[in-house]
């Protein structure tokens, strides 16, 4: 989001997030360091907190030192979205984006009446807009309507209004209508979570916008559908029809729709269901090449997963052809920006789609610069979405056959305690742990509650006096945890 929040509002999300993800005291030095701010800006910063609405009172905490000084904050339980929304929605960038969302274009004289800011104020936040438009591959015109593809067009306001906040952004008759349409015409998804009932509300309201303002989707494809998806398509089908007759094209609108739902997963696909065929050629082409490494890297039943991928593969070609972004932009914090620590497998597979995608570039270039917008970062923000995709495909039809596990030895001194340990170690981590009967050098953990004479073993050794001492067993969850997920991240590369 730091696209359409200005410098000041950036860097107040900034120190958020850091507060927010540690989820413990933070020092106001160590935050003054990392973000590279003065003390006073972090004070100042810290004190306007208590101003969000969106950040519950009881969740923040500001320590003092003696002589009452501010010493270190803590939020417990924020929502970095939300709280992180108190900013956006006063910028004025996204005012205008709405405005144009709703209106289809901006008119400035009701603009800086309704928002109370000067003309000159105007023009200069709409050229920063039509600078920021260009970056994503649209285009805001002289008569300040926005212009581009009409897919890409619809994504972007997608995934801005999705991602700005948890709230409905619009008037509340508009959510009551679409809840009802949801229970009336769409009973078997009104149980899906309310993050995916969020997503369809927006994507149906998106396409009613859209028509009203005379800009229907005009991309249709070959779809050949079985069973229950057939049967998604056809409830659609008749959504359209008797709720939007005046529509200019609903075939277009429900296939869009179908696919946005397969895309976010709102539904799941099921293989045998679906095939989805491209009209354009080249399109197909690059699916293809894509889809054969694809099979040929990461799958061992080559033939078998064949099958199964196809869908999911034409599926992401789609959005990736039409209307691809790069997602990062649309979050608050760019998790790109922070290190993260790959395991083998993770290191592996993003190397290895390294050099697919570079494949892809040198056989199909004129596809890929139509993607980047000639925007350079684009380029690793594909390669990012691809390593997203493959993965998902990789634990989706090709888990790991075992779960690494950690082996643990107790031994107690106190009468019934070593039993009662097991059992609590057991009762948390069921089959992610292996309670050794006796012990020998190479289990993981060594659980006791003395000093006792063990031959050499590497096994990491905790203290546990008795299990009603509650600080000591949460210590010893933790580091069975931290054992289980060294175990995950050193898996053999078999699994690749």
């Amino acid at each position: 989001m730091k696209d359409f929040l200005s410098d000041q509002d950036n860097m107040k999300v900034n120190v958020l997030a850091m507060i927010i993800q540690r989820g413990e005291y933070v020092k106001l030095s160590e935050i003054s360091e990392r973000l590279s701010l003065s003390a006073k800006t972090v004070r100042s910063i810290i004190l306007s907190l208590e101003e969000n609405p969106y950040i519950e009172e009881q969740s923040i905490d500001i320590n003092y030192n003696k002589v009452g000084k501010m010493k270190s904050v803590k939020i417990i339980n924020g929502s970095l979205t939300d709280a992180s929304f108190y900013y956006l929605e006063k910028s004025i960038l996204f005012l205008m984006i709405k405005e144009l969302f709703l209106k289809g274009v901006l008119n400035k004289k009701k603009f800086c009446s309704d928002y109370f800011i000067s003309p000159a104020t105007f023009s200069r936040n709409r050229t920063k807009l039509k600078s920021t438009f260009l970056s994503f591959g649209l285009c805001l015109t002289k008569q300040n309507r926005l212009d581009g593809p009409e897919l890409k067009i619809r994504n972007f306001y997608f995934l801005l209004f999705y991602n700005a906040s948890s709230k409905w952004l619009f008037s509340r008759e508009m959510k009551h209508f679409l809840n009802h349409s949801l229970l009336a015409h769409f009973p078997g998804l009104v149980k899906i979570d309310p993050g995916k009932k969020q997503m369809l509300r927006l994507a149906i309201y998106i396409i009613i916008v859209r028509n009203n303002q005379n800009c229907p989707s005009n991309k249709t494809l070959k779809l050949h559908l079985e069973g229950s998806l057939k049967e998604l398509y056809v409830t659609i089908e008749s959504y359209f029809s008797d709720s939007f007759p005046y529509f200019e094209n609903k075939i277009a609108e429900a296939q869009y729709l179908f696919i946005f739902i397969l895309k976010n997963q709102i539904k799941k696909i099921d293989e045998e269901e679906l095939n989805i065929y491209e009209p354009l050629k080249e399109h197909n082409e690059v699916m293809s090449f894509f889809a054969k490494e694809i099979i040929t890297h990461f799958f061992i039943e080559k033939k078998e997963s064949e099958k199964k991928l196809i869908p999911n593969i034409s599926l992401y070609f789609i959005y990736l052809e039409s209307s691809f972004f790069d997602i990062a932009r649309f979050q608050y914090i760019n998790i790109n920006e922070f290190y993260f620590q790959r395991n083998q497998f993770e290191t592996k597979l993003r190397q290895s789609t390294e050099k697919i995608a570079q494949k892809l570039y040198q056989t199909f270039p004129i596809f890929f610069e139509e993607i980047e917008h000639k925007n350079e970062k684009n380029r690793k923000a594909i390669v990012n979405s691809m390593v997203s995709f493959i993965y998902n495909l990789k634990i989706k039809y090709e888990p790991p056959l075992s779960q690494p596990v950690v082996s643990i030895y107790v031994q107690n001194s106190k009468e019934y305690a070593e039993e009662i340990i097991q059992h609590k170690i057991e009762r948390v981590f069921s089959n992610r742990v292996e309670i050794r009967k006796h012990y020998h050098p190479d289990i993981d953990l060594y659980v006791t509650d003395k000093e006792y004479e063990t031959p050499n073993s590497k096994a990491k050794r905790i203290y546990v006096p008795n299990y009603r001492d509650s600080f000591t067993m949460h210590k010893l969850f933790e580091v069975i945890e931290h054992l289980i997920e060294e175990k995950v991240s050193s898996e053999p590369l078999e699994y690749m």
